[in-house]
């Protein structure tokens, strides 16, 4: 159990009322204007976070480490390389690859990350 403190609600609270992963420097961002604050601060709070499971963290293509709640439900999105707006795939199109993986390894998969990346509509239109 980890201890409650102001900053870790503020850190948490920002990640809550966002319907999208975010960096830390995002975080930071919306925290710094009201909250004295150092990155590094940000940083240690959502690795404490996600070890005790509050927080999911993920590598995508841009190798920068995005962080969102747990909410037991798993997800994966279309990212967009141009806007990096993302949206969520409904289904895992993993899942038939998952069993058969089990089946010929013998392996039970506890979890597997899949990121797509594109170009969006929006951005796909501005080209034109």
């Amino acid at each position: 159990m980890i201890k409650n403190t102001k900053k870790r609600n503020e850190i948490l609270m920002i990640i809550q009322n966002t319907n999208k992963p975010l960096t830390a420097q995002e975080i930071y961002d919306a925290i710094f204007p009201t909250t004295s604050i150092n990155l590094s601060t940000v940083y240690r709070n959502l690795e404490l976070l996600c070890q005790e499971n509050i927080l999911l963290k993920e590598i995508r293509n841009d190798k920068k480490s995005y962080y969102q709640m747990n909410s037991y439900i798993h997800k994966h999105r279309v990212i967009c390389t141009k806007c990096h707006c993302d949206i969520i795939i409904s289904d895992c199109p993993l899942k038939k690859l998952e069993n058969a993986i089990e089946k010929s390894t013998g392996y039970q998969l506890t979890s597997h990350i899949f990121e797509l990346s594109g170009i969006c509509p929006q951005c796909q239109s501005k080209e034109k």
